[in-house]
């Protein structure tokens, strides 16, 4: 089987969580044998996790911004900044196709994919520490 590898990257994100995907994906694409098809298969999760990831940083911008909290909206900005360039920093090796082959984008998805959803755990707990500070009020 040529993408052997690829899938037991697809595979070993579920068994460590960190995977959104549908085993039916992931079957999809081992049974086509596609490098296209596995990377879709490891895209699809990095886009519902950042997604939610945008959807947290917004609703903690526009509390900050409703609150008149400037200075925390300024430090909230560039700590989200800083994170996108450490988490594109810390994963690009593997969109390198001479570097990790092509089949790296699967592990790059993957990367991407864990630096996010570190990240959207952070937020949740930012924005969960803001309403309760909104509502002791």
């Amino acid at each position: 089987m040529k993408n052997s590898g690829a899938i037991v990257t697809l595979i070993f994100f579920h068994i460590l969580g960190l995977s959104r995907t549908t085993l039916a994906c992931d079957q999809k694409a081992a049974d086509s044998g596609k490098a296209s098809d596995l990377i879709e298969c490891a895209m699809e999760p990095y886009d519902d996790a950042d997604l939610e990831l945008n959807q947290y940083y917004k609703r903690i911008s526009d509390s900050l911004k409703s609150e008149k909290k400037d200075k925390q909206l300024i430090s909230l900005r560039a700590e989200q900044r800083s994170w996108i360039k450490k988490k594109e920093k810390a994963c690009k090796m593997y969109f390198d196709e001479a570097e990790s082959g092509r089949e790296g984008p699967i592990q790059g998805y993957g990367c991407y994919l864990e630096k996010t959803e570190k990240r959207l755990a952070e937020l949740k707990k930012k924005f969960t520490s803001l309403t309760a500070a909104a509502g002791a009020k």
